[in-house]
């Protein structure tokens, strides 16, 4: 039977954009032996290291290209058979007349010629004059027996052959313990060619066995798993851990290289449960590339200008958890580093979004830059062909300004340059301010870098700061307001005296502390952000301004100045949930000064974050109104009026969901009044409250051939209206809602040739069909 073997790697990562590339050895500047310049050697030799079968010559060498003793290879033998604590008890006797007392491996000698058990075969015996020669270099043929025995293979077992040891070789090819060595039986062997074999046969069958031979030492080997962070903290607070998909396993390497991370691969555990190494599944490539361009629900335009097909269903490795690329899409943004594992048969298995961002090491520009020179190009270690990116948009040298920030994402060839800034009081040093791991602003906690350390001595708990940030949110400086200043903009939830405000540049910065009880009324809004007292934030709330000027759609610009390619629309129905839209979203040619709420520049002064007034309509749940009138209840003494009960009126609005069954929005209290049953649209505030509403119109006697569900429009004689993705359908006959959009479109032409349809607005101002019935 052809035995399996599996193979100790490390996985190399070939940060080539746009090149798919099998799993190779990965050569690792940690591994102790500097001598070893063959990437497969150094991993082999470090599994052994760690598992105690092999020590250098002398500190940080292996001496891969000198030779092994017979006595020296006994010794590795015993350890790998875990039985070198025979060794003191077999050292009272002599076995062969030239291992004696007198020399240091007598007991290793000795074990290795006892056979362990009754059905097994001694590892070793001496030549035809009855000596065992323990000083002579030990040969190929040699080795791979006593590694066969070790396997639990005899000279029964093995065949005879035109020599003694021929049937021990071609075995050994045949289960794989001696893949990629071609060596002639009667060479002697190197010690970079015995780290391979004994790496070799730690992952190969024993004899008539499904169990690695590594189990003999009590090691094991999991399922695939993702590499999610070579850097990660065990929970006993172990650093330099490794974190998988699986679990996080402390490692006794000194690094495992941060270039596995996103590939995936079985992992290799020693006794006590450590990492030794990480094996790839052969038939897995992967793909590692940053975002380019337009991602969509469908593709995503990756570094070279192509366009990767992706499906809605696959899996997306962000932040650590598994989700899919239905869920993670939008959150894709130019610069963003990406990992594409693709399976045996080419499909994609998954991706992992890198955060390749997150770094040991940035620069700040503090001087102002030249605008030809590039003070980050040090970050890439003299690699040329990289791409730079500045808040996720491809830059150029002329691009970087004083005081941006830069780290390298050597996968992926990226240089990230960041110029977010977040300015308020210093409150807080962990563990001290001296040498601090997270310093906090605003209320939150930010990992700060060496950089930035000296840069923090300058100032004291309770003085202004800004800090100045890297992609990944590490604080790589410190300057004064007075050089420096970002103004924090986001959602703010309140509650009593508490706030927490969601940054709108990023999603991941929460910053919270008190506010006046009066603060209660920003709940859900958007507000600018600052700070007078340790602990505690101030918050203006942000109103629309005739001072931006109008958004042209068409032309891409705000004010006559150009979008910037990044840009990122938010939309609120009032002082309704905050939303992200994309420009495609406006149906409108032109949004008036007055809808746009707020918009936020980039370096270029080119707008990057905009927040429009309700314009797309797209901010309320279409269905039909459930109202209840307001009234009053007489109590339980009919003379006195003073014991009504009074009640408000409520509103909500039933809806198809995704499944085709009806839900029904929170009712609240409301201020107005509509008809019970009437197709219309309600918009909440972050609070549960009602934000807005709208009553649709109308359009009767509709025949299939007016709809066109590939492009989603509806054509009358003199309009065409567009019919929103999330277009609520619903089958009048059968009283059965049925899946919004598309799907639910479709059913309803099939349904019936008789239709009506709810529209919000008319086309010219923005509206769209939001709800279609079938008779």
């Amino acid at each position: 039977m052809k035995l399996k073997r599996l193979t100790a790697l490390i996985l190399v990562v070939a940060a080539l954009a746009g090149l798919l590339v099998v799993p190779a050895y990965c050569s690792d500047s940690s591994v102790p032996f500097r001598d070893i310049t063959d990437s497969k050697v150094a991993e082999a030799a470090e599994i052994l290291r760690l598992l105690g079968i092999v020590n250098g010559v002398s500190p940080g060498s292996f001496n891969p290209g000198s030779t092994l003793t017979r006595a020296s290879f006994c010794k590795m033998a015993l350890i790998a058979s875990d039985r070198g604590d025979e060794a003191a008890a077999q050292a009272n006797r002599v076995v062969f007349p030239d291992v004696t007392a007198s020399h240091w491996a007598l007991g290793y000698v000795n074990a290795a010629a006892t056979a362990p058990s009754t059905d097994a075969s001694p590892l070793v015996r001496g030549s035809g004059d009855g000596k065992f020669w323990p000083d002579k270099s030990i040969t190929y043929a040699e080795a791979v027996t006593i590694l066969m025995r070790m396997l639990g293979y005899t000279d029964s077992s093995v065949g005879a052959g035109a020599t003694w040891y021929s049937g021990y070789l071609s075995n050994a090819k045949l289960i794989g313990l001696t893949d990629g060595l071609t060596v002639g039986g009667s060479e002697v062997l190197t010690r970079a060619n015995a780290a391979l074999l004994f790496s070799s046969l730690l992952f190969t069958e024993k004899k008539d066995s499904e169990s690695l031979y590594i189990t003999v030492l009590g090691g094991s080997v999991t399922a695939n798993a993702v590499i999610l962070d070579t850097d990660a903290t065990a929970d006993d607070g172990t650093t330099g851990s490794v974190k998988t998909s699986l679990d996080t396993y402390v490692t006794d390497r000194t690094t495992f290289s941060a270039e596995l991370t996103g590939t995936r691969g079985k992992l290799v555990l020693d006794k006590d449960g450590k990492l030794l190494a990480v094996r790839p599944q052969k038939s897995d490539t992967f793909k590692w590339v940053s975002v380019a361009g337009t991602v969509d629900a469908d593709y995503i335009t990756v570094s070279g200008g192509s366009k990767l097909s992706v499906s809605l269903d696959t899996v997306v490795w962000k932040d650590g958890k598994a989700t899919t690329y239905e869920r993670a899409w939008t959150s894709l943004k130019a610069g963003t580093s990406l990992v594409f594992c693709y399976n045996g048969s080419g499909a994609i298995d998954y991706i992992f979004i890198s955060d390749g961002t997150t770094a040991e090491r940035a620069i700040v520009a503090k001087s102002k830059p030249s605008g030809t020179v590039n003070p980050f190009a040090s970050l890439a270690s003299g690699t040329s062909g990289y791409t730079m990116y500045k808040n996720g948009m491809t830059a150029s040298v002329s691009d970087i300004a004083q005081y941006d920030v830069a780290t390298y994402d050597s996968a992926a060839k990226v240089i990230q340059i960041s110029d977010l800034r977040i300015t308020g009081l210093f409150e807080n040093a962990y563990p001290n301010t001296t040498a601090p791991s997270t310093i906090t602003v605003l209320g939150m906690s930010f990992p700060i870098l060496s950089s930035a350390v000296t840069d923090l001595q300058s100032f004291k708990i309770g003085d202004s700061i800004t800090i100045l940030l890297t992609a990944g949110r590490q604080v790589a400086g410190v300057v004064s307001p007075s050089a420096a200043r970002g103004t924090a903009v986001g959602l703010a939830q309140v509650s009593g005296t508490s706030a927490s405000v969601t940054l709108l540049d990023s999603s991941d910065i929460v910053l919270t502390g008190k506010v006046n009880s009066s603060d209660v009324s920003l709940d859900g809004r958007l507000v600018s952000v600052s700070s007078s007292k340790v602990g505690y934030l101030t918050l203006s709330a942000l109103t629309g301004s005739s001072t931006y000027g109008s958004l042209n759609v068409a032309a891409g610009t705000l004010g006559g100045k150009a979008l910037a390619r990044n840009v990122r629309i938010f939309e609120a129905v009032g002082e309704g949930k905050l939303s992200e839209i994309s420009l495609n979203d406006i149906t409108l040619s032109s949004v008036s000064a007055g809808k746009i709420v707020f918009v936020r520049y980039d370096y270029a002064n080119r707008p990057s974050i905009i927040v429009l007034d309700d314009v797309t309509g797209d901010g309320y749940q279409y269905g039909y109104f459930v109202f209840t009138e307001a009234y009053s209840k007489p109590g339980d003494d009919a003379d006195s009026p003073f014991d009504d009960e009074d009640y408000t009126a409520t509103i909500a609005v039933r809806y198809g969901s995704a499944a085709g069954t009806e839900s029904v929005t929170e009712t609240v209290p409301c201020i107005y009044t509509v008809r019970s049953g009437a197709p219309g649209g309600l918009a909440y505030t972050a609070d549960g409250k009602p934000a807005g509403y709208v009553e649709l119109k109308a359009l009767r006697s509709l025949t299939r051939a007016a709809f066109n569900s590939k492009d989603m429009t509806l054509s009358t004689s003199d309009t065409v209206y567009p019919i929103s993705d999330d277009v609520q359908c619903f089958n009048k006959a059968s009283n059965v809602w049925l899946a919004p959009g598309e799907d639910g479109l479709e059913a309803a032409l099939a349904f019936s040739n008789n239709l009506m349809v709810y529209y919000d607005k008319s086309p010219e101002q923005g509206g769209k069909i939001r709800l279609i019935e079938a008779y």
